[in-house]
C-alpha cells in the first residue's frame, strides 16, 4: 500500500489480507467472557443455565470470510434455507478446552451439526450448532473457534470464551416385575 497526498507518494509496505478472522460475540458486549450462546431450549448458556452435555448449543460470532451464495453487506439473513454458508474448502471447527494430565490443555473436537448464516439476523452472523461432548467437565468451559485451513493464523482462531455445562441425569424406566423383585 502506498499514500498519495500533495504530489508526494509514501514508500509502500505490504498489508496481509486474511480469508477468515472468527470473533465469537459475548453477552458482556466487550470481546471477553461469555459467549453469545444458545442452549437448545433457546435460552441463553450462563452459569446458572448450563447446557446438558450430548445437546447442541448455538454459538454466534462473525468474520468467517465469503459465503456461498455470497452475502449482503447490510441485508438480513432470509428465515427459510437454503442459508449462505461457508464453502465445503472452509472448514468450520469448534473444540472444547479442558483440563488434561500434569497441567495441559486437551482439545475436545465437538460435532458441528450446522455452520452457516444466522436465520433472520443481519448478513455477517455465523451461527454454529454444535453438541456438547460428553466428555467435557461440568461448569465453565472455553472453546475455541476455528474457520479455516493450516497453517492457523491468529486470524483464522477465536477462542477463550465461556460456555457452561452440566451433567445430565438419566433415568432409568424399570419394568414394574424388577421393581417388585
Amino acid at each position: 500500500m502506498t499514500i498519495a497526498f500533495n504530489s508526494l507518494t509514501s514508500a509502500g509496505i505490504t498489508l496481509r489480507v486474511t480469508d477468515t478472522a472468527p470473533g465469537i460475540f459475548t453477552t458482556t458486549q466487550n470481546g471477553s467472557g461469555q459467549g453469545a450462546i444458545l442452549n437448545s431450549n433457546n435460552t441463553v448458556n450462563s452459569a446458572t443455565n448450563a447446557a446438558p452435555k450430548l445437546s447442541v448449543i448455538s454459538i454466534y460470532a462473525t468474520g468467517e470470510g465469503q459465503l456461498n451464495p455470497p452475502g449482503v453487506t447490510g441485508s438480513v439473513t432470509p428465515s427459510v434455507p437454503p442459508f449462505p454458508k461457508p464453502p465445503a474448502a472452509v472448514p468450520v471447527t469448534l473444540a472444547f478446552q479442558v483440563p488434561g494430565p500434569g497441567g495441559t490443555t486437551v482439545s475436545v473436537p465437538a460435532t458441528i451439526t450446522y455452520a452457516g448464516e444466522a436465520p433472520a439476523l443481519v448478513s455477517g452472523v455465523l451461527q454454529v450448532n454444535a453438541v456438547v461432548p460428553a466428555s467435557v467437565p461440568s461448569g465453565a468451559n472455553t472453546i475455541v473457534l476455528t474457520v479455516g485451513h493450516p497453517p492457523w493464523d491468529l486470524n483464522d482462531v477465536s477462542e477463550g470464551f465461556r460456555v457452561w455445562t452440566r451433567s445430565t441425569r438419566v433415568l432409568r424406566h424399570e419394568p414394574a416385575a424388577a421393581l417388585e423383585a
